[in-house]
């Protein structure tokens, strides 16, 4: 498995892996996601015969240093392999290095606790966020994570 930033040339995969893993969200919201994405940012797997997952991401305008998880996607035969946990945790710690915060609502609710273990807080105004500034808090989280 071996991810990199996603090209033009994904395009194909990545929509059909978003509608078959997000059914119900308009596909109109992926295209918008897939033309604002970060490109340094937004990451594919693949293995020898293609896409196995994606996260699309951007920056926040008023921030150049809290990105914005649209979406992440793991083909079911991956899920539960600790592939996505390793792929969420490499997002996490480049956050944490460059010193910023990565911010998402999970699309479905059974994702909370895997979000919460790798290190993100619930916020009031309803969406996750992990944060790489030093609070009591956030240093637990920190070193649960080996980042500290």
């Amino acid at each position: 498995m071996r991810p990199r930033c996603l090209t033009e040339n994904d395009f194909t995969a990545v929509e059909k892996l978003f509608l078959a893993t997000f059914p119900h969200t308009p596909e109109d919201d992926f295209l918008i996601s897939w033309e604002f994405r970060s490109k340094e940012n937004s990451m594919g797997i693949f293995n020898a015969k293609g896409l196995v997952g994606f996260v699309i991401a951007s920056y926040h305008r008023s921030s150049g240093t809290s990105l914005y998880i649209d979406y992440f996607a793991l083909k079911p035969e991956y899920r539960g392999s600790g592939l996505g946990t390793n792929f969420l945790l490499q997002l996490v710690t480049d956050a944490f290095d460059s010193n910023s915060s990565i911010h998402l609502y999970p699309e479905r609710d059974e994702l909370v606790p895997w979000y919460e273990r790798n290190g993100f807080r619930k916020t009031h105004g309803g969406y996750y966020v992990f944060h790489s500034y030093k609070t009591r808090a956030q240093t637990r989280v920190h070193k649960m994570l080996g980042l500290a």
